[in-house]
């Protein structure tokens, strides 16, 4: 699931998704309740959660792509039964 805190039409949100050929849940937050009840005080924040709902990463600002996509994969991996 990808979650954004952009203000604006749900019609831009799914739109954007469908053109880039997103396949997986999409959540808009605007009233950032999501966001508080995860604890988020600083943008960007990036949560990764495993299947049962434990957050197993969080990274705070931009950058970390590799180390990011390196757990999303591993997380990937766990979900297949794979280690």
């Amino acid at each position: 699931m990808s979650g954004t805190g952009r203000r604006g039409s749900r019609s831009w949100e799914c739109n954007a998704t469908r053109n880039l050929g997103v396949r997986y849940p999409v959540v808009q937050d605007n009233g950032f309740a999501i966001w508080k009840g995860w604890g988020g005080r600083y943008w960007p924040t990036t949560w990764l959660v495993d299947r049962r709902g434990v957050v197993r990463y969080r990274h705070i600002g931009e950058g970390a792509y590799d180390e990011t996509e390196t757990m999303i994969q591993a997380l990937l991996k766990e979900g297949k039964g794979e280690k």
